[in-house]
């Protein structure tokens, strides 16, 4: 018997027993759960993903960073069948509403070592243009050879205390409830996980996480994690107008210097292209509509060119954990660890890196899964994981979170907790491109201005 997990009451539930459970199948848990196996080949180590098959909601850019990867699978250049696209070129631009220009010259560049430009916005030779919806189903497919058990289709809905109150494992989301939240005619209780560690692998803003982290106070002296949407597309374009390789990222148009954005592209084979655009959510114009900003990006000179008479294959959307450093919680609670988006630990190199990491946890997994982009304030990585699953509420904008004394090296500078929207949109001055019909922007904004600038 379980606490109430349901309006039902105290349910009886089938339990599952392991050494570990890693909630969430991103490149950070299954690399955790790779990583595991080659230590302690005897342990007993399942992953849950709640999406219908390992890859369908992991979504990022995304350039791999190799050198990770291939310390946990050697043979991976070898035997991944997935696009492998090698980075050839790199360009990184300052984008205006009618051009660009490159912020640091080329020749100051070739003076500087390239232990200070690698896997940056200006250097990214020897990584990969990769599909991590490709990447992730081989990770599993590796995991499960080494005798990890993997669960697509399950979602962990909460975790599962002990009497000591440290966690001991995820309740499985219970099926068949009516309008209610009460068992129907079809009701199937969720199952109960119970293991020795629970590593939590969900991606930006998992629920589990949030649980835990509150429960737990793991905040506590650290900055409040900061948020942003990304957006991305596949393209197939015409022949003869892709350059494999290359590696293009931008900031300025059409955010203003405030707003944290930025876009990338990424030149694939097959004639094909990724075209992104993130918005960070502490945007402080509240007129700004980061899908619609992304439309105006689609529509510089620069990138409308190379579009013209593409068509999109697909696209999405997810939430990014940008916090960073200053943001991350505490990691480790009784009986569970935060790896991965959940706690923060993913790279967030400016140049839109994806990073598997071989190390053991709690260590283990932490990695970052690409779509990155560059602000004037600061930097990010979409963070492995998925997208938000139907049902639940994606993050809008930056939460409040806990004020206090960060430790050495972690100083919080942050001089308030809440999310920084203004309501600034009453001038009469539009002070942005973005939503003003004035500047002959492709937006479908009904808001009118008497001047732009």
């Amino acid at each position: 018997m379980t606490e109430a997990g349901s309006a039902a009451g105290a349910i009886e539930r089938e339990v599952m027993r392991y050494d570990v459970v890693i909630v969430g199948a991103g490149p950070a848990g299954l690399a955790c759960a790779i990583r595991l196996k080659q230590l302690k080949p005897a342990a007993s180590v399942c992953v849950l993903e709640k999406a219908s098959a390992v890859g369908a909601h992991s979504l990022s850019g995304a350039v791999l960073e190799p050198a990770p990867l291939e310390r946990l699978l050697p043979q991976w250049r070898r035997e991944y069948p997935g696009m492998k696209v090698p980075a050839a070129e790199d360009d990184f631009r300052i984008l205006t509403r009618s051009g660009s220009f490159r912020p640091v010259p080329a020749s100051l560049l070739k003076l500087l070592p390239r232990s200070m430009t690698y896997s940056t916005p200006f250097d990214n030779h020897g990584n990969y243009i990769i599909s991590l919806g490709q990447l992730t189903p081989w990770l599993a497919a590796k995991a499960e050879g080494a005798g990890v058990e993997v669960f697509p289709g399950f979602a962990a809905a909460q975790a599962v205390f002990d009497e000591r109150g440290a966690v001991k494992g995820v309740r499985i989301g219970d099926m068949g409830l009516d309008r209610d939240g009460k068992p129907g005619p079809n009701f199937t209780a969720g199952v109960e996980i119970h293991a020795g560690l629970t590593v939590l692998a969900e991606g930006a803003r998992g629920s589990v996480s949030r649980q835990l982290i509150a429960k737990f106070d793991l905040s506590r002296g650290h900055c409040p994690q900061t948020f942003a949407l990304g957006f991305k597309e596949l393209w197939q374009l015409p022949a003869g107008r892709v350059r494999p390789g290359r590696i293009e990222h931008a900031l300025g148009w059409p955010a203003d210097p405030h707003t944290y954005a930025g876009s990338f592209l990424y030149h694939l084979d097959n004639d094909r292209v990724y075209v992104g655009y993130i918005v960070g959510l502490d945007y402080q114009d509240p007129r700004l509509q980061p899908f619609e900003a992304f439309q105006q990006y689609k529509n510089h000179p620069s990138v409308k060119r190379l579009l013209a008479g593409g068509e999109i294959v697909s696209a999405g959307a997810r939430a990014i954990a940008a916090g960073g450093w200053q943001s991350t919680p505490t990691l480790e609670m009784p009986g569970a660890i935060l790896i991965g988006s959940p706690g923060s630990t993913s790279r967030k190199p400016a140049a839109a890196v994806a990073s598997t990491p071989a190390g053991a946890p709690p260590r283990a997994g932490a990695s970052s899964s690409g779509c990155a982009t560059s602000s004037p304030r600061s930097s990010a990585a979409c963070g492995s994981g998925s997208r938000t699953p139907p049902g639940r509420r994606s993050p809008a904008a930056n939460r409040p979170g806990r004020s206090g004394t960060a430790p050495t090296g972690r100083r919080c500078t942050s001089s308030t907790n809440t999310p920084r929207h203004s309501a600034t949109g009453s001038s009469a001055r539009c002070r942005r491109v973005i939503g003003c019909r004035s500047c002959s922007s492709p937006a479908t904004s009904t808001r009118r201005t008497s001047r732009c600038t």
